[in-house]
């Protein structure tokens, strides 16, 4: 039975990355199996504070929302990396850059503290740091369907190509190396959208980031 705040379905999330509710003073967390590292949520002025502690050290800020369900988009979020990385699905890259944030939604940074807004111009939450960029490409989305995208070899169907955010272009400067292939489609030529392609495969089914291969000089951003 489930007594704490935390809704089933995020519990039977957190259990599949390893974690689960304990009571933790006057609230309540999630911890892993070692007790080393915990999301404790409370209460605090009427909405829900988010904080994060590792092997016992004192918890650190990392997000405070009026809404629940917000809560519960951040944790999907968090626990789906550690179930990606347990599956050995592709990591999951997210958009960090304030100019990458999703078109409508705007970022007031104040110190290590950055309130996500609205496009109707209303506080949605705040966060420790850029996890508000990343938070603006699911703060509309479905929870099933943020559950589901986490659990796809490629994202979908919120984030094809793995990668959360603005659909970046890019276009070759040299040639694939052998053995390499899209994980995507063939016959993308000249132009590559990240939404659809974030990644390539070797031939032993090893992720190559497109992103590192940027950095290689391979490919360039338009």
């Amino acid at each position: 039975m489930n007594d704490s705040p935390f809704s089933d379905d995020l519990v039977a999330w957190a259990g599949m990355a390893g974690s689960a509710p304990h009571r933790d003073g006057d609230g309540w967390a999630l911890w892993d199996d070692g007790g080393s590292l915990s999301d404790i949520l409370r209460h605090v002025d009427g909405e829900y504070e988010l904080t994060f502690s590792e092997r016992g050290a004192p918890a650190g800020f990392r997000m405070r929302a009026p809404d629940a369900d917000d809560i519960e988009r951040y944790l999907i979020c968090r626990y789906g990396t550690v179930i990606r990385g347990l599956r050995g699905l592709p990591f999951l890259f997210r958009a960090w850059k304030p100019e990458d944030i999703k078109s409508g939604w705007t970022v007031d940074q104040s110190g290590n503290q950055w309130v996500l807004v609205s496009p109707d111009g209303v506080r949605r939450a705040s966060f420790h740091d850029d996890d508000a960029v990343a938070f603006s490409w699911v703060a509309e989305t479905s929870l099933d369907d943020l559950r589901a995208s986490y659990l796809s070899t490629d994202g979908s169907p919120l984030f094809p190509g793995c990668w959360m955010g603005p659909p970046y272009k890019y276009e070759f400067t040299g040639v694939i190396p052998p053995g390499l292939r899209f994980a995507g489609p063939e016959s993308a030529q000249g132009e590559i959208e990240d939404a659809t392609i974030g990644y390539v495969v070797d031939s032993e089914g090893r992720i190559a980031p497109i992103d590192g291969l940027v950095r290689q000089g391979m490919f360039r951003k338009k």
